[in-house]
């Protein structure tokens, strides 16, 4: 049936229906909001027309849907069924607390309490409060991970230096199937107190404050650990200022213990690595104001036997600002990284010394800057042999080749050797 006709149709079935139950019906269809007057009866008549016809035409279409989807296959609604179903057990998993990050909180002290949290806000919350107890946060990716931890570690162990093993997802060290040790990070009044004991020459209290924790030489980004802000001063730089050659000895003999640094970086190559780096940074590194090393200190202030130590070390920048010149860019200008006179440790020998024999001091200081000291070995056997031998002079920069050494003096031959 054409649909104009139809309309029609349905139109002069309406026209002939009473006002009252014209208006009910435009009611129903929702076209009430427009008056029913003479002038606006066909037009209203002509919408309820086409909107009956339209619900007719639902209604026929719903029904030969409902008629189709009986007639569908039972095993396509089975698959369909199956379907949901999975894509409802993955929407359960991903939402399942279980596999959402987790966080352990740890709180030492008389509270040495451990707890799992998986709200990071929460957590947030927890470590503002108990700040003052030096607390420690760790995450792991899952539930069943922080459960583990929990039962095998205790706040106190965690907070103070626990051996924890680097599978857990907080760990950023790369570890050779080895252990390393989580140390904690110190707090102002720590870091202040070890300063003056370190300047003061208390050799026992910082050798165990050190073996405690090693952030006491070693800082953030393995870096030395800064105990002076504004002026940034190092160990060394406390040690050479205030004057005391065994403090220096310490530091150095702390950061050259390849042992000592397995606690902290777990492997023989990190560690081997890590000490070659921090022994550099230690003898070379100038603070912030004057710009100067461990050696211009030691140089300037008549230090002879520090100044030894120093350059002792084949690490040691004895001519440090002269051939070594950094240069900084800041906006349009250029600027030289030098002291605050531009002199290297020989130039400021011995000018803030007030001890006596100036002259000779400042002889001595510059014979050792400038590669004057001189060593002559006496190579001796552990076993009973007949004799020793005097090796060739040597001095810090110019390594010594004990090997040949040895084989020259006991190698069997019939030479004399005039030197003995």
């Amino acid at each position: 049936m054409d649909t104009e006709k139809a309309i029609q149709s349905k139109m002069k079935e309406l026209s002939e229906m009473t006002e009252t139950g014209l208006k009910e019906l435009l009611a129903e269809k929702g076209l009430d909001k427009i008056p029913l007057t003479g002038n606006s009866k066909n037009l209203l008549i002509k919408q309820l027309a086409k909107k009956i016809l339209d619900v007719d035409t639902h209604k026929s279409e719903d029904d030969s849907g409902a008629e189709a989807a009986e007639s569908n296959n039972n095993t396509d609604a089975e698959e369909l069924r199956k379907n949901l179903q999975e894509a409802r057990d993955s929407l359960s998993f991903c939402l399942n607390d279980s596999f959402k990050t987790h966080y352990v909180i740890c709180i030492p002290g008389i509270v040495n309490s451990i707890t799992v949290h998986s709200d990071f806000q929460e957590v947030l919350k927890i470590m503002k409060e108990h700040k003052s107890q030096n607390p420690r946060m760790l995450s792991f990716r899952n539930l069943a991970d922080a459960e583990t931890f929990m039962t095998k570690h205790t706040a106190n162990e965690v907070c103070e230096g626990a051996t924890i093993k680097s599978s857990y997802p907080q760990e950023k060290a790369e570890v050779e199937g080895g252990e390393i040790k989580l140390f904690p990070s110190l707090s102002t009044p720590q870091i202040n107190e070890f300063r003056i004991q370190l300047e003061k020459c208390n050799i026992p209290f910082c050798r165990e404050k050190i073996n405690a924790n090693p952030r006491f030489l070693i800082g953030n980004g393995d870096m030395p650990t800064i105990l002076k802000e504004g002026t940034r001063y190092n160990a060394m730089h406390a040690s050479v200022i205030s004057g005391h050659l065994e403090s220096c000895q310490l530091i150095m003999e702390m950061v050259s213990d390849v042992e000592f640094l397995k606690r902290m970086y777990g492997t023989q190559s990190r560690a081997e690595e890590n000490s070659a780096r921090l022994i550099d940074l230690y003898l070379n590194t100038p603070d912030k104001i004057a710009n100067k090393t461990p050696l211009h200190f030691a140089s300037e202030k008549g230090m002879v036997d520090i100044v030894a130590f120093l350059v002792s070390f084949k690490a040691c920048i004895r001519n440090f600002n002269k051939h070594i010149v950094v240069t900084v860019q800041k906006g349009d200008k250029q600027y030289e990284s030098r002291t605050c006179t531009g002199k290297t440790p020989e130039e400021v020998a011995c000018s803030r010394y007030n001890g006596p024999s100036p002259a000779t001091t400042k002889a001595k200081i510059i014979n050792l800057i400038q590669d004057g000291t001189c060593y002559v070995p006496l190579i001796r056997s552990d076993t009973s042999a007949p004799y020793a031998k005097v090796g060739n002079p040597y001095t810090p920069t110019s390594p010594y080749k004990l090997v040949s050494e040895i084989e020259d003096a006991f190698h069997p031959t019939t030479d004399t050797d005039a030197s003995l």
